[in-house]
């Protein structure tokens, strides 16, 4: 794949995402959430060390909430999958 059709991939996902999100955020609360947790999955499509860094506040945010929500041993926290990661 040539260097200008993968730079085209890129711009016509990232559209893509960018209007459907758009009309997302335009809806009830549930559709903002579900806009939200999508971006969040996209993200990992993006290189942008600013918005791993986000990300991973998010992350921790997450963490936290997760633990304060409903405190469990580890091993029950481990089958959890709410958090998204980056490599």
């Amino acid at each position: 794949m040539s260097f200008v059709a993968y730079q085209f991939e890129l711009y016509y996902h990232a559209d893509t995402l960018h209007k459907w999100v758009d009309n997302r955020l335009k809806g009830n609360q549930h559709d903002k959430v579900q806009a939200g947790w999508v971006c969040l999955q996209q993200s990992q499509h993006f290189i942008s060390v600013e918005l791993r860094k986000k990300v991973h506040e998010i992350n921790k945010e997450l963490e936290a909430y997760k633990f304060l929500a409903c405190p469990t041993t580890d091993t029950e926290a481990d089958v959890s999958t709410a958090g998204v990661k980056h490599a």
